[in-house]
């Protein structure tokens, strides 16, 4: 009926504007890619503690991964690859910790070479933004076929939990 087609049409609105958003991510992400390499540029030669640079190329290949299963997910809009990518996500904030902890370690002891220390950091963080920025693209999935934002459900989640923890408190 009558409802069918609205139902479709706004599914096919809620693609359309979806893919604006995913186009958006994907320019931010070309930025983030453009101050990797100019970064990558300082450092070139730098003598550096082969656990940091191993970590940051490991960090740089998990990342690319979630690029290639952020945007197959947005294709075929998998669901099941859109959820995956927040625990992914977590993966690579766990190793920019790590690398952040590792350089920050690295300051004292070479503070000559602070600017490429400060540029390895850089890297990392641009790194962590485009896994974030992928993380977007794969709540734009869910979004699309489940007519909820996973962000704003999981807050929604996290305020009833708060307000059952106060109730029993003040009780």
């Amino acid at each position: 009926g009558l409802g069918d087609v609205y139902k479709r049409q706004a599914t096919d609105l809620m693609y359309i504007e979806s893919s604006i958003r995913v186009i958006s991510h994907v320019k931010r992400i070309a930025y983030l890619c453009r101050n990797i390499a100019e970064s990558a540029a300082t450092i070139e030669g730098m003598k550096v503690s082969n656990k940091i640079m191993r970590d940051l190329e490991y960090m740089a290949d998990y990342v690319q991964i979630m690029l290639t299963r952020g945007f197959g997910s947005f294709c075929n809009q998998d669901m099941d690859v859109a959820r995956e990518l927040a625990s992914d996500d977590d993966k690579v904030d766990d190793l920019f910790d790590i690398i952040l902890s590792h350089t920050t370690e690295l300051l004292t002891e070479k503070t000559q070479d602070a600017l490429e220390i400060v540029n390895i950091i850089f890297i990392a963080r641009y790194l962590e933004r485009i896994a974030d920025r992928v993380v977007n693209i794969g709540e734009r999935v869910i979004f699309i076929n489940t007519h909820k934002r996973p962000r704003i459900e999981k807050l929604k989640k996290e305020e009833f939990v708060v307000k059952v923890i106060l109730k029993n408190v003040t009780n």
